[in-house]
Parts: structure tokens; sequence; C-alpha cells
């Protein structure tokens, strides 16, 4: 099993699923060579984890690689999401926390309904080709049933 953590920072994610999950594979990407230095010592000790510079938006890596793609708060591609998760593979982008997450949901509402919609658009439109239509919206469930499909 593979997993993709864009915008891994400094790993402190994928380092504590690492530890508990030897058989699985971490990708950890990021495009911040510094961060990229201190999660590089942070997994040091972890032969599961590979660290790659890299752009959320352009995903340096084959068409369904991975079989989880998570992200938190990093810039990604929902169209590159799609493309590298294999066939029934999931996609999870989680939140800062209730309070946390409403505060950064009012201030940037229309551009996160757009690529939550967009992304939406994608898993209909090529049904299931590389992905189970699932995806665990970063600021609640509640947040896609206020989208019209």
């Amino acid at each position: 099993m593979k997993l993709l953590d864009i915008g891994c920072g400094t790993a402190h994610i994928i380092e504590s699923l690492a530890v508990n999950h030897e058989r699985v594979i971490f990708i950890g990407l990021d495009v911040s060579s510094a961060m990229l230095k201190i999660a590089k010592l942070n997994t040091a000790r972890l032969p599961n984890v590979i660290l790659v510079k890299g752009d959320g938006l352009k995903l340096p890596f084959s068409d369904c690689s991975f079989d989880v793609v998570i992200t938190r708060l990093a810039e990604y591609s929902p169209q590159e999401v799609h493309r590298v998760l294999k066939k029934g593979g999931f996609f999870f982008e989680y939140d800062l926390g209730q309070r946390l997450t409403r505060k950064f949901w009012n201030s940037f509402k229309e551009e996160l309904k757009r690529k939550v919609s967009s992304f939406l658009t994608i898993l209909r439109s090529e049904k299931g080709k590389c992905t189970k239509k699932l995806w665990l919206a970063a600021f609640q469930w509640k947040v896609l049933t206020t989208i019209k499909r």
C-alpha cells in the first residue's frame, strides 16, 4: 500500500503513521526545501518514508500510483489527486479543528466551494477510472451538502 501526503511539511503526520504501519510506503511531498530538510531529520529512522520535493498542483507521479492521498492546508489540484489515485483509492483532506475551520471556511468560502465542486465533477465524469466515489471534505461533511450537485 502507498500513501501520499501532499504538503507534508515537517512530516509529522506520516512520521506518526509510519511507525505503526511498517508495510505501508509513505511518500511526503512538499514544495519547501526547508520543510523537507526538517522532515528528513524527523523520518530518518523510518525506511518506509520517502520525501519528494514537488508541487501539489502538478504531482510528479504516474497515474494510479497511490492507494491513499491525504492533505492538510496544502495547495493541490483535484484533477491531479484523481489522476494519481488507484482504482478504489481514497482521498482525505483534513482540517484545523471546528473553531478554526469555521473561521477559515468563512474567509475562503467561494474558492473552497469551487475546488470541492470541481473535484466532485471529476469523480462523476470519470466514474471510478482511478478512484472510488469517496471524498472526505476538509471542512466537514456538511460542507458538501451545501453544494448543489
